[in-house]
């Protein structure tokens, strides 16, 4: 693993640098010059799909390889306790987007073609609706996952319409169809080297397919051309936003490169799952198998991020633009027994969230308990944007609080959501969760973080006068928002005692 370690750091970009080296100088002269004049900040806002909090190597967690994501935590705040909400895609990606709870967006699930009622509401003014009306040239590449599914299509990608893309100028997504080196359309979801994307004003049949390349590398491709502007992807006298959403490291983790997963191949599965609340049970040659892939994505992401943070340096934007790493949700990858994302664990509940901004940011750990729909609006308010702040926005700015300024309020909880079965909340040192689980029984966690950050110990039948006290909170939230869960839970309990 060491030997594969030094090698790695040596050779860390050699599936991707093709493609990076051509067009970045083009443009550069330009970009220099309104920078010099620009008052707004350009933003990047990268998040790929499923990466947990603890997969990166300077946490000290996972014994993962990121070279880049470690040097970008230098000069980052990192959002210690940045939670997903709704850790599941879809209802994640709208609350992005809105400002808003999934409660009110009503993503009650993710996008897909047996649930037409799902889909980011045309008429809601979104965060690039913000940008796109306050001079902002906005971009859009990779993974969209918002708009409502064709019947018969599970989880593909539907077109989506231009007046639907909520002002987004520059366009570069999925499509519904993979297809191979030889023309022929295979399964969706079969792997990430063969999708297929709409771009700008294709329409419906109009797909375009680069080949067999992993999607985070021909994405990267994509972003780097945009930064740099090397074919006039965008307006260079104006201010830019770009979302990359790469779908990686989420799994089939057997769709990965090679060179990425060969890192990891020496490890034994204790040595890869290391956290004490993956048991003996669940480290066998199959989870052996998706760990490799899963942090082998990780390594491959961070390569191409990576690749996105050179793109900036060599446009000469470091000090014009906020850069943003984070991710819809976690992975649990055999933690408590559960493969995936939807769970109160902090597996999948916690997300990285770093944020960098040159000679504007001080680096540093920070507390902020930053939820999904505190994104937006505290991403406007550090842009300048805060008069221009959605009265449909249910998060909080708290760009006070990431410029460290004196008084800046913080969030006393971030509130867990799942449609189906739970509520919740997290401060920084206590979970608190109310579950209604597979036959219908309660289950209420209580979990002591700071002592305990592994989750092995419920408390919540020892601390029923804790769990009392975060229920009304929890209650009152939900009041707020009209939600109806503790009314159905299978069975009357404490709770009902609990006024609201």
């Amino acid at each position: 693993m060491n030997q594969n370690r030094r090698d790695f750091l040596k050779t860390t970009s050699v599936l991707s640098a093709a493609g990076l080296a051509t067009g970045l100088a083009h443009g550069a002269k330009s970009e220099e010059s309104r920078s010099k004049r620009q008052k707004q900040p350009n933003l990047v806002y990268v998040f790929p799909d499923q990466m947990r909090r603890h997969a990166m190597g300077f946490m000290k967690q996972d014994p993962v390889l990121t070279p880049n994501l470690d040097k970008f935590a230098k000069r980052s705040v990192i959002l210690d306790n940045a939670c997903s909400t709704y850790p599941v895609c879809s209802p994640h990606r709208a609350s992005l987007l809105t400002g808003q709870y999934p409660i009110t967006t009503g993503f009650y699930s993710n996008c897909r073609g047996d649930r037409p009622d799902v889909f980011l509401n045309p008429e809601t003014e979104c965060f690039t609706d913000v940008l796109h009306n306050n001079g902002y040239h906005v971009g859009y590449i990779g993974k969209w996952h918002l708009e409502r599914g064709e019947p018969g299509e599970g989880y593909a990608s539907p077109w989506v319409a231009k007046e639907r893309r909520h002002n987004i100028d520059f366009w570069h997504s999925w499509c519904n169809q993979l297809q191979d080196e030889y023309g022929k359309r295979i399964p969706w979801e079969s792997d990430h080297f063969h999708f297929g994307y709409w771009v700008d004003d294709a329409g419906p049949e109009e797909r375009h397919f680069p080949g067999p390349i992993w999607s985070a590398i021909y994405e990267t491709n994509v972003a780097a051309d945009y930064i740099s502007n090397r074919n006039g992807e965008r307006d260079a006298d104006k201010p830019f936003a770009l979302f990359v959403s790469w779908n990686p490291p989420h799994n089939p983790y057997d769709s990965v490169p090679q060179n990425y997963k060969e890192l990891y191949k020496d490890a034994t599965p204790g040595e890869l799952l290391n956290r004490p609340n993956v048991s003996k049970e669940n480290r066998g040659a199959e989870a052996l198998e998706h760990v490799q892939g899963y942090f082998g994505a990780v390594t491959g992401v961070d390569d191409q991020f990576g690749r996105i943070l050179h793109a900036i340096e060599e446009a000469g934007l470091e000090e014009d633009t906020i850069i943003v790493f984070t991710s819809d949700h976690g992975e649990m990858m055999g933690s408590h027994g559960e493969m995936g994302k939807p769970y109160v664990w902090e597996e999948a509940f916690g997300v990285p969230f770093l944020i960098s901004w040159k000679n504007h940011l001080e680096a540093r750990h920070e507390e902020l308990l930053l939820g999904t729909p505190d994104i937006m609006p505290t991403l406007l308010g550090l842009m300048g944007l805060d008069k221009k702040i959605p009265d449909t926005v249910e998060g909080r700015d708290y760009s006070a609080a990431l410029e460290d300024k004196p008084g800046a309020v913080r969030p006393e909880f971030a509130w867990y959501y799942n449609y189906w079965n739970a509520r919740g909340l997290r401060t920084k040192d206590e979970g608190c969760y109310f579950y209604r689980d597979g036959r219908g029984r309660n289950v209420d966690y209580l979990f002591d973080l700071r002592n305990d950050p592994f989750q092995m110990e419920n408390l919540g039948a020892a601390k029923v006068s804790r769990s009392r006290e975060f229920g009304a909170e929890v209650k009152r939230w939900m009041k707020e928002y009209g939600d109806t869960f503790f009314s159905q839970r299978a069975k009357r309990d404490y709770l009902d005692t609990i006024p609201g």
